[in-house]
């Protein structure tokens, strides 16, 4: 029975260094996955917050757009009304340049 308990501890003792090397490694490889997915959480947080700024940095240029286009409708409506006065001035001064009051009789 000597030999047989010797070669049934050894047995034993081989099991439980294998179960043991495997539940460290398991534990080494749920570390790393940890990390990993720590770096990844820090990765998609860093483009999360690079998206919002983005979709903030748009509504602003929309909104500057939308006021440059007020700002050049309202100046095309300005220059379209000079051009009504220059009209009518330039008829002021066809009419003016064709009076003629006469001889002043006096």
């Amino acid at each position: 029975m000597g030999i047989s308990w010797l070669v049934l501890c050894l047995v034993q003792s081989g099991v439980i260094c294998s179960l043991i090397g495997f539940l460290c490694s398991s534990i080494r490889f749920h570390r790393q996955q940890q990390a990993e997915i720590k770096e990844l959480n820090e990765n998609v947080d860093h483009w999360m917050d690079w998206s919002r700024q983005a979709e903030a940095e748009n509504a602003e240029l929309k909104r500057d757009s939308v006021n440059k286009r007020q700002e050049t409708e309202s100046a095309k409506r300005a220059l379209e009304d000079l051009d009504e006065i220059r009209s009518v001035i330039d008829e002021i001064r066809s009419v003016i340049e064709k009076f003629d009051d006469g001889p002043i009789l006096f």
